[in-house]
């Protein structure tokens, strides 16, 4: 989007497995501040018009031309939003809101875990960590044994990694930590020392995004007293 560069995406369905490939102009990121569920907002050429997809189904991006028109299509999006339903651009039936997958950082989680787990502790801090969605795609796994992470011992499961682990900031992740610090409302959860030190830290990475490429498509628009 910085670069205003129009991009050919190869995706891959969460809900069916289907794979497929587009080539369109990525405008904004659209965010649900419910469910914090993230979708691309893009502009295809071929059938002229916009649309928004999931963002964790794209698998890879490739660069393609400079968009020329790019800021008309913005200021496009930016005068029709009023018209839209959510992330939907057109009516009928059968649109909803798809899950957002959080197996990953909920694995982490139940991971790190020092002491036995049972059962039922594991689908609580599942509920906890994830969206109620996780319980259907990781509590099955994890109780059939079909995902090798934990040792039984009778009702109890065990983290087969064992004892402490740190997991290295990638350069993905400390780009998306510069990007949490550009919004001002990080004042509200860490103290002055801690913002220079991450600042300090992070001087050097750019960010992964700016707040004016999103969207919060359900936000309250009668202020925020947060200040």
């Amino acid at each position: 989007m910085d670069q205003h560069k129009a991009i050919r995406l190869d995706l891959r369905s969460s809900r069916h497995g289907t794979e497929s490939a587009a080539e369109c102009i990525p405008l904004q990121v659209f965010i649900s501040t419910r469910s914090g569920r993230r979708f691309l907002c893009r502009y295809l050429r071929r059938s002229r018009r916009l649309t928004c997809f999931r963002l964790d189904a794209v698998k890879q991006v490739t660069l393609l031309e400079t968009a020329e028109d790019y800021d008309t299509l913005l200021d496009q999006l930016n005068r029709n939003r009023q018209n839209f339903w959510g992330v939907s651009f057109q009516g009928g039936e059968g649109h909803r809101l798809d899950t957002l997958s959080m197996t990953l950082q909920v694995l982490r989680h139940l991971l790190s875990v020092q002491s036995a787990l049972t059962l039922q502790d594991i689908r609580a801090r599942t509920y906890r960590e994830g969206f109620e969605e996780s319980l259907l795609s990781i509590i099955s796994k994890i109780e059939s044994g079909a995902w090798n992470l934990f040792e039984r011992d009778g009702s109890l499961y065990i983290s087969r990694l064992g004892g402490t682990f740190l997991t290295p900031l990638s350069a993905l992740e400390k780009s998306y930590l510069k990007a949490l610090l550009l919004d001002p409302r990080i004042g509200l959860f860490l103290d002055q020392n801690q913002l220079e030190a991450l600042r300090d830290m992070l001087s050097s990475v750019p960010p992964l995004w700016r707040p004016e490429q999103f969207y919060y498509y359900d936000r309250f628009t009668d202020g925020d007293p947060w200040e």
